[in-house]
């Protein structure tokens, strides 16, 4: 017996089937796994604990730390075990090639959690590449679903 999917209110107030893979990584059911994520209904919050960008842009030229990559993918693997990392990776230019510029989306509860985090990473502790950070509200788009998390008003 296959579980129901579940689905999620647009704003139009319409049902919408969410992806199969969605309902197949859920372990609670849509609503209990919505209520988990939100905490803070006046301000909409999606998360028990904010998202933070952060930029991150070469000082030097990339041959100068490539020696320190394995350190840093290494502590990539281990804030994305710890749930902290969300998702990292290059960015590129309009015609697809690599800027140097990486971007990466933290969860952490305080901009000074969000810098210590940044700051620890072995690039930056070294001063081969710089970073900025920016508090992100993630509050429509497929990630909202891939979460399990249902958008709350605007």
């Amino acid at each position: 017996m296959t579980a129901p999917i579940p689905t999620k209110r647009s704003a139009t107030r319409k049902s919408q089937p969410l992806p199969r893979s969605a309902s197949r990584s859920m372990t609670l059911t849509w609503r209990e796994r919505s209520r988990k994520c939100w905490h803070d209904h006046s301000t909409h919050r999606a998360w028990p604990m904010k998202i933070w960008a952060l930029i991150s842009k070469p000082l030097v030229e990339r041959e100068a730390y490539l020696h320190r990559l394995p350190e840093h993918l290494a502590r990539q693997a281990e804030l994305e075990a710890q749930g902290v990392l969300l998702a990292a990776g290059p960015l590129l230019d309009v015609e697809g090639n690599k800027t140097g510029a990486g971007l990466m989306l933290l969860r952490a509860e305080t901009a000074e959690a969000a810098h210590d985090i940044a700051a620890e990473d072995p690039l930056h502790k070294d001063g081969f590449r710089s970073f900025e950070l920016s508090e992100w509200t993630l509050k429509e788009g497929t990630l909202l679903a891939a979460f399990g998390c249902e958008p709350r008003g605007q």
